[in-house]
Order: structure tokens, then C-alpha cells, then sequence
């Protein structure tokens, strides 16, 4: 990840864009690039508006007239079908009790939907639209590959920050993915379609997405989601339109995340879909970015008004029959890039845990080490998107300039690193403004592994808790 600095309209936030699969050798990649454009709106953004906003936001009139919200198609090569009947999980182990689990169709409630039928459970997934499609742009899937993302701050251009991402799996075990919203629901899709019954037009249950129904009778009360006050325009440029322009060329041929950050917005953009994926060192030069031209080729965008939720005191009913996951218990801002991976998380940990379940008596403890797992987890995570929402935005300034030299002297340890090969113990970079350069968070975040989590929780107490419940079943 490059970031860098450029003078962005006042009106503009850009956000975070992305990039998937290689093309064959010798193939030039026929990517797109995606942007998310970010406003810089009001406080009074209604919660119940869903995509839809207040007037109020200071919308460039020129962008005003191309918003649209719709689903978009699948790329063709977004395709897991037959996987899931190849794919061995818990190593083979199955629920001797059997649930009849009722889940949504997000990115969790699918995560779920596949590991919970891998487990032997029965899954009924509920979609409230007529029609299965995702509305939105790039995400991103840890420990789930650009090459490097680069940072850049606000009125110079100059690079600041920079991070080698190619190595990722030889750092932490699995490679760092950029992919197409829509590619990455239609594989989880295809990866839970065989063990599910899936009802169209139906009341969306337990994973439920932001302004989760569900979340207030779990609670016994409303806890609705907070307006951050910005809010996301996301638009995908074919990677043609740049590779004629001599300045933009450059977008497509560095395969590589690059953000601008400057007061109260930032620019992220990157390739989707066939993007290359190899390493560059190289960073954009800083007065020749288009984003005049860019924006001159969008003809549509999408647009999120951007919510927020504390930490939630519990995820389970008193009942243990309801339980909560994904965005229905911990929204993610996207400053981190962490809402889809947590959410998909939870479905792993979910399916493991319940792979062994062989009595009702059990869920309770089993329920509660769910919760124990993933609560402090995301929460962290939330919070780590907080403060990125913070270090982007900064004012021009004293802290502005304190962040520069931070991620400046975090660029040099990487370029040591890429040039000797080795990562020294005092080159991790603890406190980092960059937090994609901070060393022990991303190997908390990047080399989590939910399966050995569950796995470790379960030899280090979780069998003990769960045998407790049984026998206290059968006293009473």
C-alpha cells in the first residue's frame, strides 16, 4: 500500500479500491480499476435512509445525477461449484445433535451457511429481495494480493508511506486478496448452495446485516447503528479508458493499492478482477494523477452513508436459540478493510464450535466460547477502523506533519527489509500511523487462523465447560 498526499476538492472523499485474480503469462491484464468516493457529508444523515442521503451532503453537482444502486453480475470465472463437496473440514467430524439453522445471505450468514452444513446441521438461508445479487464494489479478504500499498498526504503528492504486501503468505500463512463484492458472495454462494434451502423474498434472520432486527431481540432493546457523518461513492473505471491516457496508464501497469490522504477525505484505488497481482516498488508521481480525468469516465456510482456501533455487551439470547454475527453485531467502517473477513470469520468459528455438538445441553457453553472468540476480536478490529478513519482525515498541520515522518520512517524499515531480505526484531514498527506497517497487529490480524482458535479454545477449557453443562443438565 502506497499513500501519498494530493489536494483534493473540498466535497471528495475517495475510498478504498481493489484487485483479484492474475492473467495468464505474457496477457496484458484487462482489470478494472475501482474507486470508492467518499463525501464529506453532514451529521444528520438519516439511519433509516439506507443508500439514500441528505441533501444536506456537499455532493459535487456533476456526480449527483450518476447515482445508482443495483446489483452487479458475477464475473464469469467467480465460480466455486462442485468445491464444497471436495472440501474436508474439522477433519471430517460431524454433529451427532443436529440444528436447524435459520440464516441471512451476507457475507457471514454464507461463511455460516457453508460451515455449519459441513458440520452436518440443516441451513435454511433467507434473503429479503427477490433476486440473490450483491450491490456494491472491491473488498478485501485477509488472510485471505497486491503487491504493495502505498500512502501519500495531503498537499505535497510525495510518497510517505509504504507496504509490501506480495509476501504475505510466506509472513502469515495465506495471501492478501482484492476482489469483487460480488465475485466473492457468488464463491460463498456457491460454496454453501449444496447443504442449504435457500427462500427468496423472506425476513432476513440472525446475520442480518447493520440495522439487524434480529440484534434487538437478542438485546431485549434498540441499539441502532450511528451515522460517522461520511459517507462512500464507489465507482468502478474500465482499465481501457486509463490505459489510452498516458498520464492514468500508470494504474493499471503498478500493480499496487495507492491512497491519497488529505482533511476530512482520502483516495484509495487499485485493480479488480483481472489485475496483476506482482510486486512494484514504484509509487505514482505526484502532480500527475488525474482525478479530474478519472472522474470524467464515471457514469455511475454507488453510494453508502458510512454507520457505527460500540461493541455490543453480548452476541446470544438468554435462550440460546438466537445468536448474532457479521455486521449485525459489529459494523465495520472501512478504513481497515475488515468487515467482510470478520464476518466470514465468525461462520468458521461458528461451524467449528458446533461440529461438536452432541447433546442440546451443550450449546449453551459451546454458544458462550463463540462469543468468548470473536467479541474481543472484532472489537478490536472496530477500533483499529476508528483510528484509521482519524490518521486519513487529519487537518494540514502539526499532526498532519507528525504522521508524514512517522510513515516516512516506516517506509524506509520496508524498503531495508525488501533490500536485505530479513525483518530485524526492532523493525516492527509498533504504533505505526501506518497500521499495515505495525508488525504485531498484522500478525493478530493478518495470521488469525478462526479454525485453531476454535480448536485451542476447545483444549484449553472449552471441552471441560462443555462436559460442566451436561452434568449439570442431567442433575437437574
Amino acid at each position: 500500500m502506497t499513500l501519498r498526499g494530493l489536494r483534493l476538492p473540498s466535497q471528495l472523499l475517495f475510498h478504498r479500491p481493489v484487485d483479484t485474480s492474475a492473467p495468464s503469462p505474457g496477457r496484458r491484464p484487462s482489470a478494472q480499476l475501482l474507486y470508492e468516493l467518499y463525501v464529506d457529508g453532514t451529521r444528520d444523515i438519516s439511519e433509516e435512509a439506507d443508500m439514500e442521503y441528505s441533501t444536506s451532503l456537499s455532493l459535487p453537482s456533476a456526480l449527483r445525477h450518476l447515482i445508482t444502486v443495483s446489483p452487479v453480475s458475477a464475473h464469469p470465472a467467480a465460480s466455486a461449484e462442485g468445491a464444497s463437496q471436495h472440501t474436508v473440514l474439522y477433519n471430517g467430524r460431524n454433529a451427532l445433535h443436529r440444528l436447524h439453522v435459520l440464516v441471512g445471505c451476507g457475507m457471514g450468514g454464507l461463511a455460516a451457511a457453508h460451515c455449519l452444513g459441513k458440520a452436518g446441521h440443516k441451513v435454511t438461508l433467507f434473503e429479503a429481495a427477490a433476486a440473490i445479487g450483491e450491490v456494491g464494489a472491491g473488498i478485501q479478504v485477509p488472510r485471505s494480493r497486491p503487491s504493495a500499498s502505498v500512502s501519500k498526504p495531503s498537499s505535497s503528492g510525495e510518497r510517505v508511506g509504504c507496504t509490501r504486501w506480495v509476501d504475505m503468505e510466506d509472513n502469515y500463512g495465506a495471501p492478501y486478496y482484492h476482489i469483487h463484492r460480488t465475485d466473492l458472495h457468488k464463491l460463498l454462494f456457491d460454496l454453501a448452495e449444496p447443504r442449504m434451502t435457500f427462500r427468496l423474498k423472506s425476513q432476513v434472520l440472525g446475520a442480518d446485516g447493520v440495522k439487524s432486527m434480529i440484534q434487538r431481540v437478542v438485546l431485549g432493546h434498540t441499539n441502532p447503528a450511528e451515522p460517522t457523518g461520511d459517507a462512500v461513492y464507489r465507482a468502478i473505471v474500465p482499465s481501457s479508458l486509463l490505459l489510452a491516457d498516458p498520464e492514468l496508464k500508470e494504474l493499471v501497469d503498478v500493480p499496487e493499492m495507492t491512497g491519497w490522504m488529505g482533511p476530512q477525505r482520502h483516495v484509495m484505488a487499485c485493480n479488480i478482477r483481472e489485475g496483476r497481482t506482482s510486486m512494484s516498488h514504484g509509487a505514482l508521481p505526484a502532480a500527475s494523477i488525474g482525478l479530474g480525468k478519472i472522474l470524467g469516465f464515471v457514469k455511475s456510482t454507488l453510494k453508502w452513508p458510512l454507520m457505527d456501533r460500540k461493541p455490543l455487551s453480548t452476541w446470544i439470547h438468554p435462550s440460546h436459540r438466537v445468536i448474532l454475527l457479521g455486521d449485525a453485531c459489529h459494523p465495520m467502517l472501512p478504513y481497515r478493510a475488515q468487515g467482510a473477513a470478520m464476518a466470514i470469520e465468525d461462520g468458521a468459528v461458528l461451524g467449528n464450535l458446533l461440529s461438536r455438538l452432541t447433546h442440546p445441553s451443550q450449546l449453551p457453553a459451546l454458544l458462550k466460547g463463540y462469543e468468548a472468540l470473536r467479541l474481543p476480536r472484532t472489537a478490536e478490529t472496530q477500533n483499529q477502523s476508528r483510528l484509521n478513519q482519524k490518521i486519513f482525515h487529519l487537518p494540514d498541520g502539526p499532526e498532519q506533519e507528525k504522521r508524514d515522518a512517522d510513515m516516512r520512517k516506516g517506509t524506509e524499515v520496508e524498503l531495508k527489509r525488501w533490500r536485505e531480505g530479513r525483518r530485524a526484531p526492532e523493525d516492527k514498527l509498533a504504533g505505526s500511523a501506518n497500521q499495515w506497517a505495525d508488525e504485531d497487529k498484522n500478525m493478530a490480524q493478518f495470521a488469525y487462523d478462526a479454525d485453531e482458535a476454535a480448536e485451542k479454545w476447545w483444549r484449553e477449557g472449552g471441552e471441560r465447560r462443555v462436559g460442566a453443562g451436561m452434568r449439570e443438565e442431567a442433575r437437574l
